[in-house]
């Protein structure tokens, strides 16, 4: 009878499958030219797809023509998952680019006001270009290997294969921002960081402060990690190292740099020397040496006139929201994100400038953490979460830090609250509009109350002090702001006009609000290249100059008849004081690096695409219609492989099918091992693995596993296993995720059980069914390594079906974590796991068995290897026999050591971090059987090195000694190195 259901079930599971193919293709369309695929998800954005194609093939005839590419086409995703717009490019095994159609998030105006897909194509397809593009050598290996080929950790050798195929991917992330942003720039007419007004507030603010501008490799391991811009300084450096060469070497050179040539050098580095005749490393201490003598000039300019004073309230504080001021009771509110530690809501003292923690932001935002309102009367901030997601609404009461969501999926930032109506208003970002919208009491639903024409985006929404007017920063498409004005009552009666107060064609006009008497808008500009302070007369129109800072000032807010709140950008993010309020009648404007670059190479004005009206479809050989995963399969590559069985040499091919984006994939593994000892029947391996969106099929004969040749944790096992499984990813509320699987998996010829290496199968043929879910909500601050705080749970029924028995089994895993207060970056963890296996107890099936750290010397999987819930450090694998356990887990990270300056471009450390555990065991071997407690404490170190940018590997070592009454302590040694981390 078991047999019987679970053979059903396994027919029903197949008909699902072959079900879901027709199901979810409907959900996908394509929009075709000869040279593009753009797939969208339902209809709602269809609309974009003719501007999609007419943006993207402008910038792409730019590239073609200016590198001298052959392009073989690229597959484009367009999603409306996120808030906010964003952009990504990969080249293998296809050239593909994922675009976010939301408006961006013009926060600090780090991103300038263009036309966003123009902008974007123009950035992602430099990536595009310089990583696929081949010499002959690339191509002949691509031929060879029938595609480019993706790195995966679990065959090393793929690695090797994959640098063959396309060497430049294989380059740090400053070599390739840097181009990109450099042609993003000039294909734009010159909006972009190579013109940055903010790329040279950040390098005049570490020269004015004496601090250290990073090396080559210094930037990779600690510049990128420690900085409250953490990854985002990679576009800093890029930038600005690519834009000096081409103002000290010409445009030429640094083309022929990136250029991939036959007879240039395939490593980044090397190729650098060929073309310039010096090192990378010499270059960049050049460029250093040039911005230290630049950015002394631009402060020399700005301190001709005197500076505004400054009085600091607080250190700095990283990246801080917008600011809301009680002026009741002289406090300031505002989110804060800060290197080491997790972003937070922070009440500040107006007085004297202490800071009270109110409680956590979930999912802060790079630059401005969250959007925040905040309601005086019933004192309760209002700010959104998910925001790396799709927003909710939550209100948090000041007094108490009691948090409700008031709307699961707002969508809505900028938030701003009227206190005349108790009205929230805000932006939301759906379908690729920005729309003001407003959110009455009692805050549980969105109401649209004017939308942007596509393309402009609206941000920095103020209410006037009576509750009439509202303002907010309207930006443009060719770089152009306006400042416009909205009068509610009007708005509220279905008048969807405005006022434009100010406008600027080529420059920003952002985080105005109104004055205390609401005669004046107080906001900020770089106008002069330096982010001032500037008002605007709402009577007259005058616009007038109210600061003449040396770094930059932001978030103005009026406290008072002659004084202003301000935050200072310094290095380290952002510092809160306060400014006189004057008007000033002169300040000097700084000169530009990028205009150096202009000057060295006029021709850079001539890369400015043409109108997209120079697009025609007609042309382009356009077609549309649905987008079937299964019948989009093609062969993308094949490569030789070694792998171990029973650690003995395994050679085979691998061979890989997928669609264009990889929602269905085949891949096949054929290999043998005829020289082994071993039986014949084990002489053959094969594994086959299938997907199709969620539904996941695979099949192994002789398993094979490259990290046995290692050990001591074996994964290769004799026999055949099929199994048929389905797993659902939940990360809508972000960082809230969860997921749910479940499967059937049928096992024959096995000699040992496929979890545990040491423990014979009672049978050699049986079944195995199990549905597992969890969830989680983890957190890190800027510059961790991994998750530091928070919670997760993960829970999995089991069971094993031999002949007619049934094994089930039940385990739950919790854990919860924390910021040790007063040390940066180190964090403690608890975590307790719980079992108990039914079933016959003398039966293999019917236990578990754990033992060991679980690492091989060398490895694939996460080195902290011991957090599992079978691991337990200091007694052999599978050597401690449970049928019912308890294990509580107690660990302790210490900061790691940034190692900033060892090593070269192509090999060098990034940290050392040193972790200490111990564990606590109770495990009941038997029915009735009297429980074992079993100690352990522990100690591993972790040490990351990175070659060739991209392939990063973890040395790790480690030490545990168990102790149990009554039996000899036991030890054990860990050594292990980590391949090809992320």
């Amino acid at each position: 009878m078991p047999g019987i259901i679970l053979r059903r079930g396994v027919a029903l599971v197949l008909c699902l499958i072959l079900a879901l193919p027709f199901i979810s293709a409907q959900r996908i369309s394509q929009y075709r030219t000869d040279e593009m695929t753009l797939l969208y998800f339902g209809k709602r954005y269809s609309y974009l797809m003719p501007h999609a194609t007419r943006t993207f093939h402008n910038s792409l005839r730019f590239h073609k023509a200016h590198w001298d590419y052959s392009h073989p086409g690229t597959v484009i995703i367009l999603n409306d998952f996120d808030d906010d717009g964003h952009g990504g490019a990969i080249v293998m095994p296809e050239n593909m680019i994922i675009l976010g159609i939301a408006p961006f998030n013009y926060a600090f105006s780090i991103i300038p006001s263009s036309e966003r897909f123009q902008w974007l194509f123009s950035h992602e397809l430099t990536h595009i270009t310089l990583a696929d593009k081949p010499n002959s050598r690339d191509a002949f290996w691509r031929s060879v290997l029938l595609g480019k080929v993706r790195r995966d950790e679990m065959y090393p050798l793929s690695a090797f294969w994959s640098y063959r195929t396309v060497p430049r991917w294989y380059a740090p992330r400053w070599y390739h921002e840097g181009i990109a942003c450099y042609l993003e720039t000039w294909m734009s007419g010159g909006l972009g960081r190579a013109l940055g007004s903010y790329d040279e507030m950040y390098f005049r603010s570490i020269i004015n402060e004496n601090q250290r501008i990073y090396s080559a490799v210094g930037l990779e391991t600690e510049g990128s990690t420690i900085d409250f811009q953490v990854g985002a300084n990679a576009y800093l450096y890029g930038t600005r190292f690519v834009t000096w060469l081409s103002q000290e070497y010409g445009d030429q050179k640094l083309k022929a740099w990136y250029a991939r040539t036959d007879t240039g050098k395939a490593f980044y580095g090397s190729r650098f020397r060929e073309v310039y005749g010096i090192s990378l490393r010499d270059a960049w201490n050049d460029w250093r040496q040039f911005e230290i003598e630049f950015q002394k000039e631009n402060l020399e300019r700005i301190r001709a006139f005197p500076p505004t004073a400054f009085h600091p309230l607080q250190s700095s504080l990283g990246s801080v929201s917008n600011v809301v001021i009680d002026r009741e009771v002289d406090m300031l509110y505002a989110a804060v994100n800060h290197p080491g530690k997790t972003a937070y809501l922070a009440e500040m003292d107006m007085k004297n400038g202490k800071i009270r923690r109110i409680g956590p932001v979930r999912s802060p935002l790079l630059y401005s953490v969250t959007y925040l309102a905040y309601d005086a009367r019933e004192k309760r901030l209002f700010l959104s979460e998910q925001n790396n997601k799709m927003r909710s609404l939550v209100s948090v009461s000041v007094e108490t830090g009691r948090r409700k969501t008031l709307i699961p999926y707002s969508r809505t930032g900028n938030l701003v609250f009227n206190q005349r109506d108790a009205v929230l208003w805000g932006v939301r970002h759906d379908n690729g509009y920005a729309s003001l919208v407003k959110i009455p009491p009692p805050y549980n639903a969105v109401v649209p109350m004017f939308t942007t024409e596509f393309g402009r985006s609206l941000l920095d929404l103020s209410i006037s002090n009576d509750g009439q007017m509202m303002s907010a920063s309207l930006t443009g498409i060719r770089g152009e702001q306006a400042i416009i004005l909205f009068h509610l009552d009007s708005l509220e009666a279905g008048i969807h006009s405005f006022d434009t107060v100010y406008q600027l064609e080529d420059n920003t006009l952002t985080q105005f609000s109104f004055s205390l008497d609401d005669r004046y808008l107080i906001g900020t500009s770089y106008y002069t290249g330096v982010s001032n302070i500037w008002r605007i007369s709402l009577e007259t129109g005058a616009f007038e100059l109210l600061s003449n800072d040396e770094i930059g000032l932001f978030m103005p807010r009026q406290t008072g008849p002659d004084s202003l709140f301000v935050l200072r950008f310094t290095r380290d993010g952002m510092q809160p004081g306060m400014i006189p309020m004057r008007v000033l009648d002169e300040a000097n404007a700084i000169e530009y690096l990028g205009n150096k670059a202009v000057e060295r190479n006029p021709e850079l004005v001539g890369y400015s695409l043409p109108p997209l009206t120079d697009i025609s479809l007609d042309s382009l050989n356009v077609t549309e219609n649905a987008y079937h995963p299964l019948k989009e399969l093609k062969l993308q590559n094949a490569f030789p492989d070694i792998s171990a069985f029973k650690k003995t040499l395994a050679l085979g091919y691998r061979v890989h099918w997928s669609d264009r984006i990889g929602v269905s994939r085949l891949s096949l593994f054929l290999g043998t091992s005829a020289w082994s000892t071993l039986p014949d029947k084990q002489k053959l391996h094969a594994e086959l693995s299938a997907s199709h969106f969620f539904w996941h099929f695979n099949a192994s004969l002789n398993k094979t596993d490259f990290y046995d040749f290692f050990g001591p944790f074996m994964r290769s096992r004799a026999g055949y296993s099929m199994s048929l499984g389905y797993r659902r990813d939940y990360a809508r509320k972000s960082p809230l995720k969860s997921f749910f699987a479940f499967g059937l998996q049928h096992y024959g010829d096995l000699e040992v059980l496929p979890e545990f290496q040491e423990i014979s199968t009672p049978v050699r043929s049986f079944q195995r069914a199990y549905a597992e879910g969890g969830a989680s909500l983890l957190r890190k601050s800027l510059g961790a390594i991994e998750y530091e705080a928070g919670w997760q749970w993960q829970g999995r029924a089991s069971t094993y079906l031999s002949g007619e028995q049934w094994y089930p089994a039940l385990v739950s895993e919790q854990s919860f974590g924390w910021l040790v207060p007063g040390i940066r970056n180190t964090s403690f963890w608890l975590q307790n796991s719980l079992g108990h296996a039914f079933g016959e107890g003398e039966s293999a099936f019917g236990a578990f068995y754990f033992g060991g750290f679980r690492n091989n010397y060398v490895d694939w999987q996460e080195p902290a290897q011991y957090r599992k819930y079978l691991s337990f450090p200091g007694a052999p694998i599978d050597e401690i026999k449970g049928k019912t356990f308890i294990k509580t887990l107690g660990e302790l990270n210490l900061k790691p050591i940034r190692i900033r300056e060892a090593g070269t471009t192509w090999f060098y450390p990034t940290y050392l971090r040193p972790s200490f555990f111990g564990m606590h065991f109770a495990a009941q071997p038997l029915p009735d059987a009297w429980y074992r407690h079993i100690f352990n404490a522990g100690v591993q170190l972790d040490l990351e090195l990175v070659l060739f940018s991209y392939l990063k590997t973890t040395w790790s070592a480690g030490y545990a000694r168990r102790f149990e009454t009554g039996r000899a302590y036991g030890e054990e040694w860990m050594f292990s190195l980590k391949l090809l981390g992320n």
